[in-house]
């Protein structure tokens, strides 16, 4: 198997050119190809770039509160959220009313 390994890494255009750089485009396209999975990849309704957009404002609290004094600690269900709260629970709402009527629709079908 270790042979076989070596006699593809061997075979693999540009050895004598670029070196180890030749494998740049595969890592490249390795790297594209798992960005892509974690942006379409949707399990249920949520995918990887929905958990980070509703994890930053949560871990970014604690950061601007510990820089700055006069920053409002203020819990979820708080009326005055800060705007880049406000903006994200709005869009959050607005996703499961349209996942909600999708999934009426579907039912009705």
């Amino acid at each position: 198997m270790r042979a076989l390994f070596y006699r593809f890494l061997d075979r693999w255009p540009g050895k004598e050119r670029f070196g180890y750089y030749r494998f740049l485009p595969l890592f490249f396209a390795c790297g594209a190809a798992i960005e892509f999975i974690m942006i379409h990849l949707t399990i249920g309704e949520t995918n990887f770039y929905d958990v980070y957009k509703r994890k930053h404002p949560e871990r970014l609290i604690p950061v601007k509160a510990a820089h700055d004094s006069s920053f409002p600690i203020l819990s979820p269900d708080s009326p005055e959220l800060p705007s880049f709260l406000s903006s994200y629970q709005k869009i959050l709402e607005q996703r499961q009313s349209t996942s909600q009527t999708s999934s009426a629709v579907s039912t009705q079908v």
